[in-house]
C-alpha cells in the first residue's frame, strides 16, 4: 500500500471513528441507564443513543469545570448550569497530484459562571485567531490546521456599539510563548444590507506585531439564499508581509439542517505586489443531529502563482462532533 493510500484510509478511519464513537458510547450509556431503571433499550434511536453518549461525556466535563469554578470563586454566586462545550473535528483533504493531508482538532470553551463576569477561558490545538483572519480557510479549508496548541483567556467588553475583546494566549511550545490579540467588532444595517467592520491588533513571538482589518457585507437574495462580499487586509511586521483578500460567496439553505455554498476568493501579497492565489469552491453541509454531529464536503479548484496559475482541483471532508 502506498503512503498516499495509507493517509487517505487513515483520515477516513478517523472520521468514521468520531461518528462511530458516538454510537457505541451511546449504547453503553443506554445500557447503564437501563440497568438503573431507565427506558427500554429497544425504543432507543441512534440520535437518542448519540445524545446520551455525548451527554455523559459533557456531564463529566461540566462537573469538572464547575469544581474549578467554585475553587476559584470560593463559593457559589449564581445558580445556573455550566455550559462548557467541547468539539472534536477530523479533516481530510485531497489535492490533484496525489497530495493528501489530514488533521484532528480539539477545541474547548471553558465557562466558569461563578468566577467570570466578562471573560472566558479557551483551549485549542490550533490557532483559532489565525484561522478567523483568513476568509479562504473560513469558507473551505484547503490545508490542514497547523499544530499550535494553547490556552487563552477571552476578556469581553461592550463600548457603545463596539464589541471589544482582549485575548492573551499561552502557546504550549518549547520554550513557552505568549501572544496577544485585541479585537474590535461592530455591525450596522443599511437598506437591508448588513455591514460588519472588524479590526484586530496582535503580537506573537513568531510574526511580531501585526494588524488586521475586515469590511464585510451581507444580505438576502431570497428567503433561503444569502450573499456575502468580504474584504480583508493583514500585515505582519516581522517579515513586512502585507496581504489582501477579497471574496464573493452565496449560501442556500436546503432545509434547517442542510445547506449549499459557493465562494470565489482572490489573494494578493505585497512582495512584488501581485495576485497570489485564486480559489473557487463549493460546499455541502449537513447537521445530522443538532448541536451534536455534522459534516461538510467541499470540492475546490485553486490557481496559485507558484503553479503558474495552473488550476488544481481538490476536495475536503470535515466531520465534527460536539459535546
Amino acid at each position: 500500500m502506498s503512503r498516499r493510500q495509507s493517509k487517505v484510509r487513515s483520515g477516513i478511519r478517523s472520521s468514521l471513528f468520531l461518528a462511530g464513537l458516538v454510537l457505541f458510547a451511546g449504547g453503553r450509556a443506554e445500557a447503564y441507564q437501563k440497568k438503573g431503571g431507565g427506558d427500554n433499550a429497544a425504543d432507543a434511536t441512534f440520535e437518542r443513543r448519540a445524545r446520551m453518549a455525548t451527554g455523559a461525556v459533557l456531564h463529566q466535563v461540566q462537573n469538572l469545570a464547575d469544581k474549578v469554578d467554585l475553587m476559584i470563586a470560593g463559593r457559589r454566586y449564581v445558580d445556573e448550569l455550566n455550559n462548557t462545550r467541547v468539539s472534536v473535528s477530523q479533516l481530510i483533504t485531497w489535492k490533484e497530484g496525489g497530495a493528501v493531508d489530514k488533521s484532528t482538532d480539539l477545541g474547548v470553551n471553558l465557562r466558569l459562571p461563578n468566577t467570570e463576569r466578562r471573560w472566558q477561558a479557551r483551549f485549542a490545538t490550533y490557532d483559532e485567531d489565525a484561522e478567523e483572519r483568513n476568509m479562504q480557510q473560513r469558507r473551505v479549508r484547503t490545508t490542514p490546521r497547523p499544530r499550535d496548541p494553547g490556552a487563552s483567556l477571552f476578556f469581553l467588553q461592550r463600548l457603545g456599539d463596539i464589541d471589544v475583546s482582549f485575548q492573551p494566549k499561552l502557546q504550549l511550545k518549547n520554550p513557552l510563548e505568549m501572544s496577544y490579540v485585541l479585537k474590535l467588532k461592530s455591525n450596522a444595517t443599511y437598506k437591508k444590507i448588513q455591514v460588519n467592520p472588524e479590526a484586530q491588533f496582535f503580537v506573537d513571538a513568531q510574526d511580531g506585531a501585526g494588524e488586521y482589518f475586515a469590511l464585510n457585507f451581507e444580505g438576502a437574495l431570497a428567503p433561503r439564499t444569502a450573499w456575502h462580499f468580504d474584504n480583508e487586509e493583514e500585515y505582519h511586521e516581522l517579515n513586512h508581509q502585507f496581504s489582501t483578500r477579497h471574496g464573493l460567496a452565496a449560501d442556500y439553505g436546503l432545509s434547517d439542517h442542510q445547506a449549499l455554498g459557493a465562494a470565489f476568493v482572490a489573494q494578493s501579497l505585497n512582495h512584488n505586489f501581485h495576485l497570489d492565489t485564486l480559489n473557487l469552491s463549493g460546499s455541502y453541509a449537513e447537521e445530522i443531529y443538532k448541536d451534536l454531529l455534522r459534516y461538510m464536503i467541499s470540492p475546490f479548484i485553486g490557481f496559485a502563482k507558484v503553479d503558474n496559475f495552473k488550476g488544481k482541483v481538490g476536495i475536503t471532508l470535515t466531520v465534527t462532533v460536539i459535546f
